[in-house]
């Protein structure tokens, strides 16, 4: 993001769409007077600790940004929540400024599409100032193969002839997709980042690995397929072994179901529809954590070479997988057995009080909620078959 908001503001000033005032002190971030002005702020740069002081630093910092560009990096975390009036006093004075001095310089800013889009709420005057959103996809796993090896050549490392334990360990590590169309969104997958730190990761593996022995210079530079396994390995402990752990993802999910062929007790049903109704993307958000753990588990079951410990991770979260699988739908029988739904309707129907009426449509509310969430969970082992055969 930071690249691409430099080229812009080069673009932009290559063009002429913005002037640098001529009582402006030439006073930049950097040395070069011919460089294109780009001050990067975050939130402690522009929000203050006192009252009366956060419209200076933001005035500030738009001084430092006029002839070029003010980039907002992870924009979102200006406004911490409806009662941070320090961060809304922030936005209000950078939106002013944006107007009164429009032609002086440019704002971007950057951070995940969901929060932006809360961010951009914050004060109707952004998306007018604003007109422009560029969306950066994710990227592919050969992508970041390709990413890999750009940052390998910089620091003069070569990669083992044998490049599948190299693109195991970054496909797992970053949890990309070969394809876009094939991913489900989440901040967490095709990052650049994760690329380097699995890099940096094998290469603490070849020091570990040469350590003691009489090397040459040549050993340091070159990258073996061991190396690279031992990063997919800590990859499997650290991420997949953590999700079918006890407090993981799976035991979250088994929780919110809490059996629900196993009760019939109204506080069963109301906590069931308090859950929902607390986070009505419920079944979305179980259903992407189930697709994280299956697209993991079926990674690290597919790999050859995989030691014993991480192997037995990827065979513990298949049979956990598996069972949940089972208690899932058997719990969806459950929750739509016919004798349940025939007593509700009879209850609406002929409930002699307000509160009998609303007890069962209760019930029916809870059913469905568990209905939805149950049904997405089985629609994400139906894409991922693999695990269950």
């Amino acid at each position: 993001k930071t690249v691409v908001a430099r080229i812009v503001g080069k673009l932009l000033v290559a063009l002429g769409a913005i002037e640098k005032p001529a009582d402006t002190d030439d006073t930049a971030d950097t040395a070069d007077t011919n460089a294109t002005v780009f001050h990067e702020v975050s939130r402690s740069d522009l929000v203050a600790e006192y009252v009366g002081q956060t419209a200076t630093k933001v005035l500030d910092a738009v001084k430092k940004s006029l002839g070029g560009v003010l980039f907002l990096d992870e924009a979102y975390a200006l406004i911490q929540g409806s009662r941070d009036t320090f961060g809304q006093e922030a936005v209000d004075t950078l939106i002013k400024e944006m107007e009164d001095k429009r032609a002086n310089f440019i704002v971007i800013c950057a951070g995940y599409e969901k929060e932006m889009d809360v961010f951009f709420q914050s004060n109707p005057g952004f998306k007018s100032r604003v007109p422009f959103t560029f969306h950066f996809e994710d990227y592919t796993c050969p992508e970041l193969y390709d990413i890999g090896k750009l940052g390998l050549n910089k620091k003069e490392l070569k990669l083992p002839s044998d490049l599948s334990t190299y693109q195991d360990a970054l496909s797992f590590s970053t949890g990309c997709c070969e394809r876009l169309e094939e991913c489900t969104p989440d901040r967490a997958k095709g990052n650049g980042r994760a690329v380097r730190n699995a890099i940096e990761a094998a290469v603490r593996a070849m020091a570990k690995r040469v350590q003691g022995s009489e090397a040459s210079v040549k050993t340091y530079t070159e990258l073996k397929v061991e190396d690279f396994a031992v990063v997919t390995s800590q990859a499997v402990q650290q991420h997949l072994s953590v999700k079918c752990g006890q407090s993981g993802d799976l035991a979250t999910i088994r929780e919110f179901m809490l059996n629900a062929s196993l009760s019939e007790s109204y506080q069963f049903y109301y906590d069931i529809r308090r859950k929902i109704k607390s986070t009505p993307d419920k079944a979305q958000q179980l259903a992407a954590r189930l697709t994280s753990v299956l697209s993991e588990t079926n990674a690290v079951n597919s790999m050859r070479g995989l030691d014993e410990r991480s192997a037995k991770v990827g065979q513990t979260c298949k049979q956990q997988l598996n069972e949940m699988k089972k208690d899932t739908m058997k719990s969806l029988v459950q929750l739509c057995r016919s004798s349940t739904l025939d007593m509700l309707a009879e209850k609406v129907q002929t409930g002699k009080s307000e509160g009998q009426v609303e007890a069962a449509l209760t019930y029916l509310e809870a059913i469905m909620g568990g209905v939805e969430v149950m049904s997405e969970l089985l629609q994400c082992y139906g894409e991922h078959k693999a695990i269950t055969q």
